[in-house]
């Protein structure tokens, strides 16, 4: 046995044998359990059922092994390997591929007033999808400034602005997107605030800045018209 072995050829043997049916081989992967049951014979006691598809029988020329891989222990628990990102405060846009309101939004975290130096620092993190928001709008062309409030995704309630300017042409915004030289483009977005749960609770809140903050002002005399309608 000694002098067979001595006779194999070295550089045979530290090749990497392959199985011929190794490539249709398929493995399912579970995650292993303390008592698991016995899979691999409930598989190849119903592996007819898996025959019985064209498709299926194709994949799976022989029953799928099982795999199990390691079940999370306690360090899985209790450590987050994941690196948390953190909310990038301000207005910005929501970056996605498809949407139309990003070149429209802002990026940044200081609101301006165009008829004075007064500002508005913006606390939260606050995009396109924003929901419950109270917003500025600029035109680009004059700086005049238009202030609103939505319920809704921010992005559902400037797609909503940009359809009534055809469809409700004598609304002021409307009106103002149709002047010599301007267009719905021009307008600039601003996201100043949101979860807010009510028209009263935004007014109440606004009001209690307006000495600070003439945007401000601008905002609660807005908001308090608005609850006046309602």
């Amino acid at each position: 046995r000694h002098q067979k072995a001595e006779n194999l050829d070295r550089q045979i043997l530290l090749n990497l044998q392959k199985n011929a049916d190794q490539h249709h081989n398929k493995n399912l992967l579970l995650t292993f359990t303390s008592n698991p049951p016995n899979i691999n014979k409930v598989l190849r006691k119903h592996f007819n059922i898996l025959e019985q598809s064209v498709r299926l029988s194709k994949i799976f020329t022989s029953p799928p092994c099982v795999v199990y891989r390691r079940p999370k222990n306690i360090k899985d628990h209790l450590i987050n390997s994941k690196i948390g990102v953190k909310p990038q405060i301000g207005c910005h846009p929501c970056g996605k591929s498809r949407c139309k309101v990003c070149k429209h939004m802002q990026t940044t975290t200081v609101a301006k007033s165009t008829h004075s130096d007064f500002k508005h620092r913006i606390r939260g993190a606050l995009d396109c999808d924003s929901d419950n928001v109270i917003y500025l709008l600029e035109c680009g062309v004059c700086n005049k400034q238009y202030v609103g409030q939505t319920d809704t995704p921010f992005r559902i309630r400037f797609n909503n602005h940009r359809a009534h300017v055809r469809s409700l042409p004598g609304l002021p915004l409307s009106k103002h997107c149709t002047l010599k030289d301007h267009s719905f483009d021009d307008i600039r977005v601003t996201l100043l605030e949101n979860n807010f749960r009510t028209i009263s609770q935004m007014s109440s809140q606004m009001s209690s800045h307006k000495k600070d903050n003439e945007l401000i002002a601008l905002i609660a005399e807005n908001l308090q018209k608005r609850q006046r309608k309602n």
